[in-house]
C-alpha cells in the first residue's frame, strides 16, 4: 500500500497529506485526451491553455497573499499581552472596589 502511495505522489496525484488532487487528475486527463484522442480543434487546446493559465495565476496569488507565520504569531502574541494587561488592570479595579 505505501508503495502504491508513493506512485501516486509521484504522479501528484495525492498531496502530502494523502488527500486525492482533483485539480491534478482532470489536468492528466486533459493531457492525455489531446494526445490520444486524434485531431484536436485549435479551439480545444486554446481552452485547455487557458484554463491551465488561470489556474496557475490563482495559486499564485494565492500564495502572495498568504500571511508569513512567523508574523502573525508575533502580532497575536502581542494582542494577548495586551488583553491580559487590560484583564489584570479590570481585575485589580474590581478588587479595590470590591465588586
Amino acid at each position: 500500500m505505501d508503495k502504491f502511495l508513493e506512485v501516486l505522489k509521484f504522479f501528484r496525484l495525492v498531496d502530502d497529506d494523502g488527500k486525492l488532487s482533483l485539480t491534478n487528475v482532470s489536468t492528466i486527463l486533459a493531457l492525455c485526451n489531446l494526445l490520444f484522442a486524434g485531431p484536436v480543434s485549435y479551439e480545444a487546446v486554446a481552452a485547455f491553455v487557458a484554463s491551465l493559465v488561470s489556474y496557475q495565476a490563482k495559486r499564485f496569488l494565492a500564495g502572495q497573499q498568504a500571511p508569513n507565520n512567523d508574523e502573525a504569531v508575533a502580532v497575536l502574541k502581542e494582542q494577548i499581552a495586551k488583553l491580559q494587561t487590560s484583564v489584570a488592570a479590570v481585575q485589580l479595579g474590581k478588587s479595590l472596589t470590591g465588586r
